[in-house]
């Protein structure tokens, strides 16, 4: 499995990840080069400062929802 591959899984959980974490548990050291990849492909991914602390974390975007207009009937 790649690196993109093991953090687009964790980040298909839906909560916040941060590089220390991606170190921690994957031993990947890049991160952020990895996220901008995956954002080359088109995948929305929101980052953030961690509160109080000096490096980031990133999720995927959650889906919107989408309304769609009534139908009419004719």
């Amino acid at each position: 499995m790649t690196q993109k591959e093991i953090i687009l899984n964790r980040l298909r959980r839906g909560d916040w990840f941060s590089t220390v974490e991606c170190v921690r548990d994957f031993h990947i050291l890049r991160l952020g080069a990895r996220i901008y990849d995956l954002k080359s492909e088109r995948y929305d991914i929101e980052e953030r400062k961690a509160e109080g602390k000096n490096w980031s974390e990133y999720r995927l975007r959650p889906a919107r929802k989408i309304e769609l207009p009534p139908q009419r009937l004719f």
